[in-house]
């Protein structure tokens, strides 16, 4: 068992993972993700952790929160994700976190979910379903989980870091996202989405017009979210110049959407 210590909030996990836990304990990973999580969450918000991997976010988050839902599909990601929440039981707030090794999608069922390794690296996607690493996973809703378990008046943050599988679930939650008192932490992946229509060996006239659709795709995503603002996970306003920026160079980036200014 290894202690993890993010500013002034630690949590314990297991001894998978090493070298990723080592670079968390010297701050040098993902140090606006936890800025974010000061900013945006307090003992009022309820968090939602869709691609939750193997804990970092949900184990910090749920010490700031009113409670957590962490959503991991991968199995093999899953299976570390439940361990190091069990290494915190004896912690009031481990008891706010509630798993699921399920996907959220639109609507409840069954999708593929596929892997470029073996799993449990972070980087599954709905976009790698038809990989040799595959899997068939449940799917819950993000409507019928906050319908199922009463909150629908609740103050809520939605990190979403998928892989790709931001494509398709993003447009469905815009009426989710604008009925509530949400903020939204989006995770994109364009080279991922880029990979996924490329699929084949064609020109480059082919190429130009998947490259465009990856960037006409971004646009009209940020441009239907049901918010006042959109900043860059850094903080700094979102402009067409950085989201072209990111977009045209394939560049995975992180956007926050809210309704108060980000101060």
């Amino acid at each position: 068992m290894k202690k993890i210590t993010i500013r002034k909030y630690s949590f314990n996990v297991s001894e998978n993972n090493l070298v990723f836990w080592d670079k968390v304990n010297m701050n040098s990973w993902e140090k606006d993700t936890f800025t974010i999580f000061d900013t945006f969450i307090d003992e009022n918000t309820v968090y939602f952790d869709i691609g939750a991997w193997i804990g970092p976010t949900v184990l910090y988050a749920a010490q700031l929160a009113k409670s957590a839902y962490a959503f991991e599909p991968d199995p093999v990601a899953f299976g570390i994700l439940k361990e190091n929440t069990g290494l915190n039981s004896t912690a009031d707030w481990s008891k706010r976190i509630t798993l699921f090794n399920k996907a959220v999608a639109i609507e409840e069922g069954y999708m593929n979910l596929g892997s470029k390794s073996s799993g449990g690296d972070s980087l599954s996607s709905s976009l790698f379903a038809d990989n040799a690493t595959s899997w068939k996973v449940e799917t819950v809703s993000i409507p019928g989980i906050i319908e199922s378990n009463g909150l629908k008046n609740e103050k809520m943050l939605f990190k979403i870091d998928i892989e790709g599988g931001e494509y398709s679930l993003i447009s469905s939650l815009n009426k989710t996202l604008a009925d509530h008192n949400s903020v939204l932490f989006l995770s994109f992946h364009p080279g991922n989405l880029f990979a996924s229509l490329n699929k084949t060996e064609s020109g480059f006239l082919k190429k130009f017009s998947y490259w465009r659709e990856v960037i006409l795709t971004h646009c009209r995503i940020i441009k239907a979210l049901p918010f006042r603002f959109r900043y860059l996970q850094s903080g700094r306003r979102l402009t067409i110049l950085n989201l072209m920026y990111y977009t045209v160079r394939l560049r995975s980036f992180s956007i926050v959407a809210s309704n108060e200014k980000w101060s």
